[in-house]
């Protein structure tokens, strides 16, 4: 296996090895299969989208270690040119293509935009922005079925987009990301609102504001509940706890909550790139995660 080329045999030896569950069997596996060839590539991404979790994840870890940079790479220069505004569905798109350097992401960019059009059948501008918003929350909720993910809370597949779309669960700034990314694209007013502990949606017309928590399925709150929330958790309450966050901001913190999860587990070849996405971010870690 010294060699560019790999047999059937080999590609398939290699393909059940992916799921042993001993570590030191893949860690003996990994230098060979780090060689660029499209064969082995292509058996990897198979591997990838395996319904067995072992091998899938061993197969993910070497596609990101192999063609992770150049995706790495391509985020920084993507934040190095968009410094003002950024346009949050493409930086999400480039944040999930470092984990998923390999995955077309081109068929996310597609999926977003046919849930925009069906969004946009849904909700006419004719209508008021509050009918309008009842509507949406139909989509999103019950016929795209997205939910927060509580059984697995800190399972870093909630934070990235393309997981988020293809599992319909996530974290609640990834959910909300999404709310934002289709509620806006069809004229809803909505912001994102970076609460202590808990990131919320904030819809505001001129006839009705509240507050949305995506991650409980669209449950509606007031100024006085997200306030007596924030005092539950311990943070006590400042103003700016409810002020919009920029999809730059709304970035940061997602990249910020990706690194206490790698730390947490002790991931520190992720911490590392997360470290270095926050710093060309102009973002310290927060202690308001989610």
């Amino acid at each position: 296996m010294g060699s560019s080329h790999f047999s059937n045999q080999d590609l398939e030896n290699i393909y059940q090895l992916l799921a042993d569950e001993d570590q030191t069997t893949f860690s003996l596996l990994q230098p060979p299969l780090m060689k660029r060839d499209s064969a082995l590539d292509t058996m990897l991404e198979r591997a990838a989208r395996d319904s067995n979790p072992v091998r899938s994840q061993n197969a993910l870890n070497l596609l990101q270690q192999k063609f992770g940079a150049e995706a790495e790479k391509s985020f920084v220069e993507f934040l190095a040119q968009h410094r003002g505004t950024l346009d949050l569905a493409e930086a999400l798109i480039h944040l999930s293509s470092t984990e998923y350097p390999r995955i077309d992401s081109e068929r996310y960019r597609d999926t977003l935009a046919q849930w925009t059009a069906h969004a946009k059948e849904l909700c006419s501008p004719k209508q008021d922005t509050e009918t309008n918003l009842v509507a949406f929350h139909k989509l999103f909720f019950e016929q795209l079925g997205l939910t927060g993910n509580e059984a697995d809370y800190y399972d870093p597949r909630n934070s990235y987009l393309f997981d988020v779309i293809d599992r319909r669960i996530g974290s609640p700034i990834a959910l909300c990301s999404l709310y934002l990314i289709l509620g806006q694209q069809i004229g809803l007013p909505l912001v994102g609102v970076g609460m202590p502990g808990h990131f919320l949606v904030r819809f505001q017309s001129p006839r009705y504001s509240t507050f949305i928590d995506v991650f409980n399925q669209g449950k509606e709150l007031n100024k006085e509940e997200c306030m007596a929330y924030c005092h539950k958790a311990g943070y006590g309450y400042m103003s700016e706890y409810l002020s919009p966050v920029t999809p730059r901001g709304i970035l940061a913190r997602t990249c910020c909550n990706l690194m206490l999860i790698y730390a947490d587990n002790q991931d520190q070849r992720k911490v590392h790139r997360f470290q270095k996405f926050l710093v060309e971010l102009g973002s310290l870690p927060t202690q308001f995660g989610e």
